[in-house]
This record gives structure tokens, sequence and C-alpha cells, in this order.
């Protein structure tokens, strides 16, 4: 017998629904890590938008700054081999979905000209260290797995100090206060 929740939540079109029902069983995970990936963040994300309805009012709307890595194909394929999951913080902008929520949190609201956007330039970002790490696995096949580990994570590390350069340009002046949310939630910090 699943427990039941009375909480106040919303969609994802950012309209204000109460949860009064049982708690659905949970949903089988995909197999593919793509989707086992996506799951995972819809799973985190859906946590997040709950704790900022409760301080906004409505949620946020998450934006991928590259789309097409989080899109079945060999960008999305590269990123999770080095242990990038393309739903990471470093992909993802978020937005207000209301006027309101957006003075709350000190953010912008969410626009369609947001969409892909910026997925030109992090597209470029992210090739270019998918090439590093090809590169890295062909030419040191008698790397050792710390040292493998190593790399990627210093790889990983360049698509967060990307991501973070357009974020910091595109929320020049504000305060995105909603990051306090998302530092609780890890899976989409990493």
């Amino acid at each position: 017998m699943f427990e039941r929740i009375k909480a106040l939540s919303a969609d994802r079109l950012g309209r204000r629904i109460a949860l009064d029902a049982p708690i659905a069983p949970p949903r089988p995970r995909p197999t593919d890590p793509l989707g086992a990936a996506a799951a995972v963040f819809d799973d985190e994300f859906a946590l997040l938008n709950r704790e900022i309805v409760q301080i906004a009012g409505a949620p946020l709307v998450a934006v991928p700054l590259c789309p097409s890595a989080c899109q079945p194909g060999a960008r999305a394929d590269g990123l999770l081999s080095m242990g990038a999951t393309p739903f990471g913080r470093w992909n993802m902008t978020y937005y207000a979905s209301t006027p309101g929520a957006a003075r709350t949190l000190d953010t912008h609201i969410y626009e369609p000209v947001f969409d892909g956007l910026y997925e030109g330039c992090m597209a470029d970002e992210i090739d270019r260290v998918l090439e590093s790490w090809a590169q890295f696995r062909q030419n040191d096949p008698a790397a050792t797995a710390a040292q493998a580990r190593s790399y990627a994570a210093a790889l990983r590390m360049m698509l967060g100090e990307a991501g973070g350069r357009i974020e910091k340009m595109l929320f020049s002046g504000r305060r995105n206060l909603w990051t306090e949310s998302l530092c609780r939630h890890e899976a989409l910090v990493g």
C-alpha cells in the first residue's frame, strides 16, 4: 500500500495542483544509459520543483544549453562513456515559469526563444571534449582505470566551466535564488 501525500506541487506547465492520491508505483527504469540518465533527471527535477513551488509559487523550466546532447546519438553516447550526464548542471539552465516566480527567485522568466539558443557554442565545447577523450583512449590504451577516471573528471570539469561561462553571461546581475535549492539535489548538480 502506497503512502498518501498532501502537498502543493505543479506540473510541467506550471499549473498548481494539490496531490492527495497514492504515490504511483515506481515506473520501470529505461535500460539504455541515456534513458536512465533522463529518468534520474526527471525524478530529481520533480523533487526540486516541489521545493521551488513552495518558495516561489511556480516551478522552474529546465532548458539544455545543447539539446542535441540530450538526444540519442554519438554526442550523448560519448558524454556518457566519460561519466558526464547530458542532463547535468553543466548543460542545463533553469528559468522561472511565471513573472511572480521570476521576481521571487530574482531570475529570468522562460521564453521559448531560449530553446537551443546556445546549441552551437556548447556543441563545439562538447565536441572538443569528446575528441580529447577519444584521443586519450586511442593513444593511451595502457592507461589504468584510475588514470582514465582522472582524465574524464578533468574533461567533465571543462564542461562545467563552459556551461558556467554561458550561465554567467545569461544571468548577469541576477541572484538566481533557485541555486540554493538546486544544490540539495545531487543528481541535478553532477
